[in-house]
């Protein structure tokens, strides 16, 4: 049975991994450790990747853990790897995410402002106003510094190589990561970046029928 691992975003809810179970196929969890100061994306990937114990893994990853999914692949000639709601290289960036990153934008705001609700976040999230206290919950459980650090590494990510056996599903309406900058993709109608929430059991489908059948 191959084995299937699921990397996170870091405003998934836990209780959604058990929407994507797969027939025949056995499903974990690659759990975020902690970071060291100096790590980057590639580092870090390097790091989770002691917890995979196949040759062959299929990588399913989701926003954040969309990137880690492609760091991961490059490790792992013979993966399989599903991005969610990301982009896979430093040109599917948009270009005001990639000033931001190089003016180190985050540097200059308090992580406690990532944290907490406020207008921007949940419109670039697409957080409807009933999941919202949710999302405060999860960014809660966050280490200190953890969001901060993943965040500005996203907006500096280098990264020019897409393995072959990459497969990636966007929102259509993903207002952190637009479509129109994304290469081939499958466009979920009407979705946004938090798609994987609201729209998990479609996704799943998806990733069912059309790929693990």
């Amino acid at each position: 049975m191959r084995k299937i691992y699921l990397v996170p975003g870091i405003e998934m809810d836990s209780k959604l991994f058990k929407f994507f179970e797969f027939e025949g196929y056995e499903s974990k969890v690659i759990k975020l450790i902690s970071h060291d100061k100096d790590d980057n994306l590639s580092t870090y990937a390097k790091k989770i990747s002691e917890q995979i114990d196949v040759k062959d893994p299929i990588f399913i990853g989701f926003s954040f853990g969309g990137i880690l999914a492609v760091e991961l692949g490059k490790l792992f000639p013979d993966s399989h790897i599903y991005v969610i709601s990301s982009f896979k290289r430093r040109d599917e960036i948009s270009p005001l995410l990639k000033f931001l990153g190089n003016i180190r934008i985050l540097k200059f705001f308090p992580e406690k402002i990532l944290r907490t609700s406020n207008f921007i976040r949940n419109f670039l999230l697409g957080v409807k106003k009933n999941n919202q206290e949710k999302l405060d919950l999860i960014y809660k459980d966050i280490p200190d510094g953890f969001l901060s650090w993943a965040l500005d590494n996203c907006l500096r990510w280098t990264n020019q190589t897409v393995p072959s056996n990459t497969v990636h599903l966007h929102g259509e309406k993903d207002n952190i990561v637009p479509i129109k900058y994304i290469d081939d993709c499958i466009m979920i109608s009407g979705a946004g970046h938090l798609m994987f929430s609201y729209q998990a059991r479609k996704i799943r489908k998806i990733l069912q029928n059309d790929y693990l059948g």
